[in-house]
């Protein structure tokens, strides 16, 4: 079994291209460092939409201040 394994590590090693210049390595990893911050913004501020909407829609029924993502229901206009 660990011949297999070496056999094959030794195959992707030897597919891999360390000629790739390291320039474009960097600019691709601060390319994708910026997607992932734009997309983190973009779902804290749909989960803040949803929370907002369960604190609205059970926060009427409810007669105690419950604290759901940073919104208390009781202070919310209902």
């Amino acid at each position: 079994m660990s011949r297999d394994r070496d056999q094959e590590a030794k195959s992707i090693e030897e597919d891999l291209d360390f000629s790739y210049p390291v320039y474009k390595l960097l600019a691709n990893l601060e390319t994708a460092r910026t997607v992932l911050k734009d997309i983190s913004k973009a779902l804290r501020k749909q989960l803040e939409q949803i929370l907002m909407a369960v604190a609205l829609k059970y926060g009427k029924d409810s007669q105690y201040c419950y604290l759901i993502g940073r919104v208390r229901t009781s202070d919310l206009k209902m």
